[in-house]
């Protein structure tokens, strides 16, 4: 799934979806393949997890699905949707206010926060104010934030770090990209320092 995507970013930029070559359909049918019954998804690219549903493996197929989609001016059904959010939502660890690769899990790294955004964003519908309201009703997004700056900010280096600063306090600069993309999107911008 991981590779898919990727290569659906790349032709999407390129101006490559309408390829005869490229069949859409049989590509979303592969990703939707990996889905399980509880709305996650799973990759074979990461065989530790097996076939359990991840956060990390949700938001790939989630991002490779929304680009097709939104290609070919389709929705996933309420049903779906529902289901697909609902595992997003098991992912948040409520003592930190973070995201988790899998339900149950205490957060860790900073990049599940993205992971469940974009998760999230990907499923919403509409202008970017229904989509904002769809990502605040399934997202604790002010406790995720507080989270993102008590455990993931040097302030010092004004940056944040991909792992817990317990863990490793080194600044990131794909996970501050990660972050700023979260708050921008969610219009959260001025929380950050001047």
């Amino acid at each position: 799934v991981r590779p898919t995507m990727d290569a659906l970013l790349i032709l999407n930029l390129l101006g490559g979806l309408d390829d005869p070559r490229l069949d859409l359909d049989r590509v979303k049918n592969f990703v939707l393949a990996h889905m399980n019954d509880d709305g996650g998804f799973w990759d074979e690219h990461y065989p530790q997890s097996g076939r359990n549903s991840s956060l990390r493996c949700t938001s790939f197929a989630l991002r490779a699905l929304s680009l097709i989609q939104g290609h070919q001016k389709t929705n996933f059904s309420t049903a779906e949707r529902e289901r697909i959010t609902s595992f997003v939502v098991s992912t948040y660890d409520p003592a930190s206010g973070g995201y988790a690769d899998f339900p149950g899990q205490a957060a860790t790294e900073s990049y599940f926060v993205f992971r469940a955004f974009i998760s999230i964003w990907s499923l919403a519908q509409g202008d970017l104010a229904e989509r904002r309201e769809y990502v605040d009703n399934n997202m604790e997004v002010d406790h995720t934030i507080d989270y993102l700056f008590g455990q993931h900010y040097l302030k010092n280096e004004g940056a944040f770090t991909r792992y817990h600063r317990s863990l490793q306090s080194v600044s990131s600069l794909k996970a501050t990209n990660l972050i700023i993309w979260f708050m921008a999107s969610m219009g959260k911008l001025d929380v950050l320092p001047k």
